[in-house]
């Protein structure tokens, strides 16, 4: 991969409100247990990660949504851009993190039941991100593709 790649973090529209409103990624604290430091994840797949789309109870059970429905449910998509050079590629990142082992393996398991690839997950650990910082912007249009919102955030 070349160093100056763009990876994504992506979200729904509602919570990229959220996030420009606070003026920072925050990273997920969901699951964090001991001394295990929270991730802000990112992912270099050139269209969507398939982990980021959302779930939802449907009948009793947790089901996971389609890109589609997430896009509805969510009110939007939105991708935000760091260079690759800047973040922690998986399997350094758990580590770095102090994942346990086996939480690792359960993501990674979970990742590609759901057509993720682990080796594309990138990171920063246990600090939040000035959206200042970001290197591109881009939410998803009517004909389902990213368009740029906002380029060269700084």
């Amino acid at each position: 991969m070349i160093n100056n790649e763009i990876v994504w973090h992506y979200t729904t529209g509602e919570n990229f409100i959220k996030i420009v409103e606070d003026g920072f990624l925050k990273p997920t604290s969901i699951g964090i247990k001991g001394k295990e430091k929270p991730i802000l994840w990112f992912s270099s797949h050139p269209y969507f990660e398939p982990t980021a789309c959302k779930a939802k109870i449907i009948n009793g059970s947790i089901q996971r949504l389609t890109m589609k429905e997430t896009f509805i449910a969510g009110g939007g998509l939105v991708r935000l851009g760091m260079p690759l050079s800047s973040l922690t590629r998986w399997p350094q990142l758990h580590r770095d993190a102090l994942m346990p082992r086996k939480i690792a393996r359960i993501l990674e398991r979970s990742g590609k039941e759901q057509g993720a690839k682990p080796s594309q997950w990138y990171g920063l650990i246990d600090i939040p991100l000035d959206i200042g910082e970001c290197v591109s912007i881009q939410a998803i249009n009517g004909d389902v593709q990213w368009v740029e919102v906002l380029n060269e955030c700084n």
